[in-house]
């Protein structure tokens, strides 16, 4: 028979595994993963026409492709 703690720390572990397993279960068929194709992103990069001394801040939420083609490109500080 279990006492307390130890039925308390088994729900504990149980909900914790069962809330990563939920997590990246959403992550992976609810929420899809849409990234902006590289030609459309040397585009942007051509458009704003950044110098060295210029500061370009990403504030989306991507994988910050963006940041490094704008730095690779016009050596600009990025953030």
């Amino acid at each position: 028979m279990l006492n307390g703690i130890s039925l308390g720390i088994m729900t504990v572990i149980i909900l914790l595994i069962g809330g990563f397993v939920l997590t990246l279960l959403i992550n992976a068929f609810l929420i899809p993963l849409l990234k902006t194709p590289k030609e459309v992103i040397e585009e942007i990069v051509e458009i704003m026409d950044l110098k060295k001394e210029d500061h370009l801040v990403d504030l989306g939420s991507g994988d910050g492709r963006l940041l490094l083609k704008a730095h690779s490109n016009s050596g600009c500080r990025s953030k």
